[in-house]
């Protein structure tokens, strides 16, 4: 099975929810069939780029 990619776009707007949401992120990426880890992964580095 190859690795899923993902838009930059899409990537953004899933970060965002998951940022502005009362929801976990878990709860996020398994509602948009995305990997929990992955989630996680573009989340902190959107922050990293905010602090940068």
């Amino acid at each position: 099975m190859s690795k899923q990619k993902y838009s930059k776009q899409f990537k953004l707007d899933t970060v965002q929810l998951a940022i502005s949401s009362d929801r976990s992120t878990a709860s996020i990426a398994q509602e948009l069939g995305v990997n929990p880890n992955s989630l996680y992964s573009w989340v902190t580095k959107y922050r990293s780029e905010l602090l940068s």
